[in-house]
């Protein structure tokens, strides 16, 4: 039996994504290319070619315009409608693509990236913060840091840090990996530690799974 807290991360999954989606597909005609040039084809037709031939012409030219407006008004609620049934399969198709449940556990088949960041010696103990959006209320996540190969892969250490007020201690573990909750502001930290002098070095942080 799934779990509500289960069934409210998968609604809020869900909705989140079919919300993003049907927005898009939505405003994806202003972004056209083609529609853009239509418009300024009317506004031009309207303002410097029909005015040249005659008032008849122009208010008869104004009328189609007022024409295409009317019948839009009436258009856009159906196709703002059949845009959010269609956002139904593609929010399927889309998590599916992205990952799979597993019990409580959301398991991206591709890991996801949240930050790049290229240090040095001059950014030891300093909190560098990046942000995991778009789960549900009290999710936690599963987290990892990764060291790009390079010059001076080798001469860096990282570390999460969960809240910027409790920092946590150097000692001789590696803390590459975190699972921890996401705080109300969906921000969390990572702070690196080089020797001096060094070469820059550049971490990627990456998003694994996420628990309801």
């Amino acid at each position: 039996m799934i779990k509500p807290p289960v069934l409210r991360a998968k609604a809020h999954q869900f909705f989140s994504s079919w919300w993003r989606i049907t927005l898009e597909d939505i405003r994806a005609p202003l972004f056209d290319t083609a529609a853009r040039l239509q418009f300024f084809l009317l506004v031009a037709l309207l303002i410097f070619v029909l005015p040249s031939e005659g008032y008849s012409e122009w208010r008869e030219g104004l009328k189609n315009t007022m024409r295409s407006l009317h019948a839009f008004l009436y258009a856009f609620p159906a196709f703002a409608v059949f845009a959010g049934v269609v956002a139904i399969f593609k929010v399927a198709k889309e998590q599916k693509r992205l990952g799979q449940w597993a019990s409580n556990r959301f398991v991206f088949h591709q890991k996801r990236h949240l930050m790049t960041a290229v240090v040095t010696s001059e950014d030891n103990g300093k909190l560098l913060h990046f942000k995991v959006t778009g789960l549900p209320k009290n999710a936690s996540v599963d987290l990892v840091v990764e060291i790009e190969k390079g010059f001076d892969d080798r001469n860096i250490r990282v570390q999460f840090v969960g809240h910027k007020d409790f920092p946590i201690m150097w000692d001789e573990y590696e803390r590459h990996n975190m699972l921890g909750f996401v705080p109300e502001d969906e921000t969390l930290y990572v702070t690196t530690l080089k020797p001096t002098p060094s070469n820059a070095s550049t971490i990627k942080v990456f998003l694994m799974s996420w628990y309801a």
